[in-house]
């Protein structure tokens, strides 16, 4: 089993980023992607993170959710040359574009979730397609920021009656992915004014099924360490999934200047 993470502590953010294949599973089919480039004023620097969770049930989900990441890496300057919801949704179809393409020709049917946020300015903007999350946390509480496209979300919208302890072939249904379709419908949130303080954190349902948004306000303030401790939490509480989590802490304008940086995992 392999532990990557990462912190950075540029541009007035700490960020600590980390996947892990979780107690269960051999095999890990999330990826993580942390872009940060500072600009000539630290008051319009850029960040782009991103968690994808490749979709189990056919093979390619690890091939589906790297691709994923890459392709929104790769295209990360664009957040600087469009308006960023429009940017989002832009990177969003590159890769979807990407991997359905793939698909024809290596692992037919393989697809990803993918949450995203970019932050610009002060302000957050957050993709969601699938069931990976985004909370935002603040004075204390985790509260989420994107809603899951998944059968126990719609069922829980429609009122019917499916419980948290539903079983898996129920509650682990998602509704959209990234590269299932030739075009992609996006949700998009924000923008967020992000105050000193706040922190952002990505996730894949690895992490969320097992633990409570209590324990994720336990995140403040990011460390090296927050995003492995998080993952040993889940592993710890039972999570039988792959587990990745993503998380960045606003902590104001930044006094100096630094040089770009992308950082891929």
């Amino acid at each position: 089993m392999t532990k990557r993470s990462a912190v950075a502590e540029d541009m007035a953010v700490s960020v600590s980023a980390a996947s892990h294949p979780g107690p269960v599973r051999s095999k890990n089919e999330d990826s993580i992607a942390v872009c940060l480039a500072p600009e000539a004023s630290p008051a319009v620097s850029r960040a782009l993170l991103a968690v994808a969770d490749g979709v189990g049930g056919v093979p390619g989900g690890d091939v589906a959710s790297r691709l994923a990441v890459e392709s929104l890496s790769h295209d990360f300057p664009a957040l600087e040359r469009y308006d960023p919801a429009k940017a989002l949704r832009r990177l969003f179809q590159r890769a979807n574009a990407r991997i359905h393409e793939d698909a024809a020709s290596s692992y037919p049917g393989m697809s990803t979730t993918l949450v995203a946020a970019a932050i610009i300015r002060h302000k957050a903007w957050i993709a969601n397609v699938g069931d990976s999350r985004a909370y935002l946390v603040r004075a204390g509480a985790a509260r989420q920021l994107t809603r899951d496209h998944s059968l126990q979300e719609e069922a829980r919208h429609a009122f019917w009656p499916i419980r948290k302890s539903a079983p898996p072939h129920v509650s682990n249904v998602i509704t959209r992915s990234v590269g299932s379709c030739p075009q992609l419908k996006t949700d998009i949130y924000g923008p967020i004014d992000l105050r000193q303080g706040d922190i952002l954190l990505l996730c894949s349902d690895g992490l969320y099924r097992v633990l409570d948004p209590a324990d994720l306000a336990a995140a403040s303030p990011v460390r090296e360490t927050t995003a492995n401790d998080l993952i040993g939490l889940a592993n710890r509480r039972g999570t039988t999934d792959n587990v990745s989590v993503v998380a960045m802490q606003y902590a104001g304008a930044a006094s100096r200047r630094v040089l770009p940086q992308t950082t891929r995992f």
